[in-house]
């Protein structure tokens, strides 16, 4: 079965491609495997951690909210992660 791209991985490659990089030094600066890497642009890891999403993000110079929004990570799961809370009377 070929994987399908999601928008994250799309996201991940283009943002990689345009900075010029190797899936390796993507894998180097966040600490996880070239194969991971891979795995996560062709849509075979269909689900990277929160830390890992914003781990890349914030390597490849994207906004990390949007690349979680892209992966489908739950606010509650990822605000969790962070300790962040939403403020009163705030809603997306």
């Amino acid at each position: 079965m070929q994987p399908t791209e999601t928008k994250y991985g799309e996201a991940i490659r283009r943002a990689r491609q345009k900075r010029d990089e190797s899936q390796q030094s993507v894998a180097d600066a966040v600490g996880i495997s070239k194969a991971f890497v891979s795995e996560m642009e062709t849509g075979d890891k269909k689900e990277p951690g929160v830390r890992i999403v914003v781990d890349i993000a914030k390597h490849l110079g994207l906004d990390p909210l949007r690349m979680l929004r892209l992966a489908r990570k739950d606010f509650s799961v990822w605000a969790k992660a962070f300790g962040w809370t939403a403020r009163k009377g705030r809603t997306e």
